[in-house]
């Protein structure tokens, strides 16, 4: 856009205009440890500068981290996750441009609610992990 004569006030309008999608990362935190030493994993959600983040059935120990940045190493977590996420994005995409005048919770609202998520042939458990 620069190179095209915009002002810098186009570009952030132009910038901030096209970012209507919602992203999503699984995310664990080391302060949120349980008592039997595993950590829930969360996919976060960011959408108009706003984070809100969905709790999982995945918990995971140490081992299944990096040791200082606590992202997830363990293959299998990692394929569930982004599972997840990839159904997360699909209902977004349904959502079309109504996207545009959500807020972050009406996302995760519609996200944890929609019915499309649940069939009747998948097993709740996928990939034999533990909740």
């Amino acid at each position: 856009l620069e190179r095209q004569g915009y002002s810098t006030k186009m570009q952030k309008f132009y910038y901030s205009s096209t970012k209507i999608m919602a992203t999503f990362k699984a995310e664990v935190y080391a302060h949120q440890k349980r008592a039997d030493g595993t950590y829930n994993i969360k996919i976060r959600v960011i959408h108009q500068k706003r984070k809100k983040y969905i709790p999982t059935t995945y918990y995971v120990t140490k081992d299944d981290l990096t040791r200082t940045t606590f992202k997830l190493k363990n293959q299998k977590y990692i394929d569930a996750t982004d599972d997840m996420i990839k159904k997360y994005r699909s209902i977004c995409d349904r959502m079309g441009e109504r996207l545009k005048s959500m807020t972050v919770e009406q996302v995760v609202d519609a996200i944890t609610n929609d019915l499309s998520l649940i069939h009747i042939s998948e097993p709740t458990r996928p990939y034999g992990l533990n909740p």
